[in-house]
């Protein structure tokens, strides 16, 4: 165990205050800003980022801020995410539009949840002077991953 007890604290006004400093120094100060606003400016990645960071701040906070576990709902996660596997599996060309749609969300939902428990699993696991090399390793790892899934699906369709 790192030995450190971290207390989140919801503080709007606060949270408010840093996402506008954010949004005024990449839209006007920054040379080479770190999230592009003309890439938000168009719409399927303005709402893949939308979605992306509601379900990982729903899931996230939502079992384990208030329950303070990792195991249980995380295997429950990986449960969700393993069905949604095999419904996208079962997907054809006679799948409705509905079931294409639809069969996603379990694993992606269990996938977003599994990722940010097991993220603060590690960083609570290590020393304090440990949590940059980790968070680097574990980004490593689920980059190495997603590469290796895109790239291997890719020489199979192809």
């Amino acid at each position: 165990m790192s030995g450190y007890r971290y207390v989140f604290t919801y503080d709007p006004p606060t949270i408010s205050m840093f996402i506008g400093l954010f949004i005024f120094v990449e839209a006007k100060v920054s040379k080479e800003p770190v999230l592009p606003f003309r890439i938000l400016a168009r719409r399927t990645p303005f709402f893949v980022c939308l979605v992306t960071i509601g379900v990982a701040v729903c899931n996230f906070g939502v079992v384990v801020a208030k329950t303070g576990l990792y195991r249980v709902p995380n295997i429950v996660a990986g449960i969700i995410s393993l069905l949604g596997v095999v419904c996208i599996a079962n997907l054809g060309p006679d799948s409705s539009v509905a079931s294409k749609w639809l069969d996603v969300f379990p694993m992606g939902f269990g996938f977003a949840y599994m990722l940010n428990t097991t993220f603060v699993a590690l960083m609570a696991s290590v020393p304090h002077s440990d949590i940059p090399a980790v968070t680097g390793v574990l980004w490593l790892f689920r980059t190495a991953g997603q590469v290796t899934g895109v790239a291997s699906t890719a020489a199979i369709l192809q």
